[in-house]
């Protein structure tokens, strides 16, 4: 993660908060309504000890015990779904929707449905307790369940009974579903924290499109189950469930070696949007005419506006993941699985005991793992990785590493966006990089822990990208969305946006009560004399009043010595 060494104690404080907070709530959901009682499970990129930046984002997966026992899935034969759809434009420029649509030709859109299946329930006193989300062919609809599982959890987090932690502030519920977190600590003051719980259906079996005879994949594993979760297609089918290999997934990432873990966490910073920089890939009339519209904007000040694209974006997360599985399995065939996974007859060094966790029905995703700090990269494994990638894009078509069948490409890399991210792949990630990292210190701070600096540049000289730990780095504030590289042209977040007009003393209002009238000041500028006078006429007029002064004093002396 890009925080300095000295956060790594308060990031486990808030991985142990959060984890506490989900087993609260897989308990009191459970007694709340029985049917959904479930097992928790630690899943996404904490699990697999794989995350990156700061955080503030956390999975889990409540597997439902009862409707697991209750219901039993449809294996979908087809590998493919074609739905016709009509896409609304950007503008329709005061139109009404039926009017936006005149002119507008309907498309084909294939969607993947190889790993997908349909739930049905098959008790009929279950199905009577499930009816709130099955249909009269008992079968379950995956979108019904995340909009009652959402309600449930909105409803237990937010009684007065369920157990609070005054740095963990819960901030909504929404129905995804996804907590929505605030942290208040030490060094994270402020940290906004989302937090993905999923429902999950334990199923009977693998689906039959999984590579059961992936090298990737011990004796251990096979005893996994599969799991059924409410994820949509592409095409937003609103019945089908996704059927998932996350459990599999984390014991590969538990059992790999660090080295073979890092080099996937290298492919999530090299596409993150805080190194790899914005990119203006041409195009977006449509989006542009609609912004100049918004903003009243002339054809001339449309002509000087780019639309930049954030690669992280574009690519997934998920992506990289079947590309980086893609790139192991090939080495673990070529050198042996030895060579990517720990020594299997070490029992010291195995990152779970196969005889504790997998007494589980559920392995090693029931636990919560630390993994052990390493700087090892495998890079020829991060090149191979890319080059998986970009052939993947390239044929529109990137394979789950557990199930070849399935194509993991979503329905904006399929709609055209996958050719952009090939382009900037294949001219960017071609081997032609330095990597230089280094330490630096504080100079108000200087007993602090120093921060990680690095810099990604060219044999030209050209600099890629660059960054630091500290806070400011990553912070929000500073970040230039029109250049390639902060050192490429003059940056432009510092400029004032407004200017300033200097006033003069007496100008400046510092009343509290305003409503008044302003009185004048004694400044030279506020002097206007009533008429224009020669200065010698004024001595005159003073010379002659001086003379009958004294005149009429000498008199009164006189007269006042007289009467004596």
């Amino acid at each position: 993660m890009p925080y300095s060494r000295n956060c790594q104690s308060e990031v486990k404080e808030i991985q142990l908060a959060v984890a506490a907070m989900a087993s609260t709530l897989a308990e009191m959901v459970s007694k709340h309504d029985p049917r959904f009682k479930c097992t928790l499970l630690h899943i996404g990129s904490v699990s697999e000890g794989t995350k990156v930046r700061y955080p503030d984002e956390f999975d889990f997966t409540f597997c439902l015990d009862v409707m697991s026992d209750a219901s039993y899935p449809e294996y979908k034969e087809e590998e493919t779904m074609t739905q016709i759809a009509v896409a609304l434009p950007y503008s329709t420029r005061n139109k009404t929707i039926s009017e936006a649509f005149i002119g507008i030709e309907p498309e084909e859109e294939v969607t993947s449905i190889a790993g997908y299946a349909y739930l049905h329930s098959s008790d009929k006193i279950i199905s009577n307790l499930l009816s709130e989300w099955a249909g009269d062919d008992d079968l379950l609809s995956s979108c019904q369940m995340n909009y009652l599982f959402s309600k449930l959890l909105t409803k237990v987090m937010f009684v007065s009974s369920f157990p609070k932690d005054e740095r963990l502030i819960i901030k909504e519920v929404t129905i995804h579903p996804e907590v929505l977190l605030q942290w208040r600590g030490s060094r994270f003051k402020d940290l906004q924290i989302s937090v993905d719980i999923v429902p999950a259906v334990r199923l009977p079996s693998w689906p039959p499109t999984v590579n059961k005879d992936s090298i990737l994949l011990t004796k251990d594993m096979l005893l996994l189950p599969s799991i059924a979760v409410p994820k949509m297609t592409s095409g937003e089918n609103e019945d089908l469930w996704r059927c998932s290999m996350v459990l599999h997934e984390i014991a590969i990432f538990r059992n790999m070696l660090p080295k073979i873990r890092n080099s996937y966490i290298v492919s999530k910073i090299l596409v993150h949007s805080h190194v790899c920089p914005q990119v203006n890939f041409g195009g977006n009339e449509e989006m542009k005419e609609y912004y100049g519209h918004l903003k009243g904007l002339s054809e001339e000040d449309l002509e000087e506006i780019y639309m930049y694209e954030s690669i992280e974006s574009l690519i997934p997360s998920y992506l990289l993941k079947m590309a980086f599985f893609q790139a192991v399995e090939k080495r673990a065939l070529t050198n042996g699985i030895n060579s990517v996974y720990y020594q299997l007859t070490d029992k010291s060094k195995q990152m779970f005991d196969t005889q504790k966790c997998f007494a589980s029905s559920y392995g090693p995703a029931e636990a919560m793992y630390h993994p052990e700090h390493s700087s090892d990269v495998d890079i020829p494994l991060v090149c191979e990785l890319f080059s998986i990638l970009e052939n993947g894009l390239l044929n529109r078509f990137v394979p789950s590493s557990l199930n070849p069948k399935q194509n993991v490409l979503n329905a904006r890399l399929l709609s055209g966006d996958s050719e952009k991210v090939h382009k900037y792949i294949s001219s960017h990630f071609d081997g032609n990089c330095y990597y230089y990292d280094g330490t630096c210190i504080q100079e108000t701070r200087q007993k602090d822990a120093s921060y990680d600096v690095w810099i990604l540049v060219r044999p030209s000289g050209e600099i890629v990208s660059e960054c630091c730990s500290c806070v400011h780095s990553f912070s929000e504030r500073h970040k230039d969305r029109y250049t390639q590289a902060c050192t490429d042209v003059e940056c432009k977040w510092d400029k004032p946006k407004k200017k300033s007009n200097p006033m003069e003393a007496d100008e400046i209002d510092i009343r509290r009560a305003t409503s008044t009238e302003l009185k004048t000041t004694p400044m030279s500028k506020n002097y206007k004399p009533a008429s224009n006078i020669e200065h010698r006429g004024i001595e005159k007029d003073m010379y002659r009043v001086l003379q009958l002064t004294l005149l009429k004093g000498w008199c009164l002396s006189l007269d006042n010595y007289k009467l004596k």
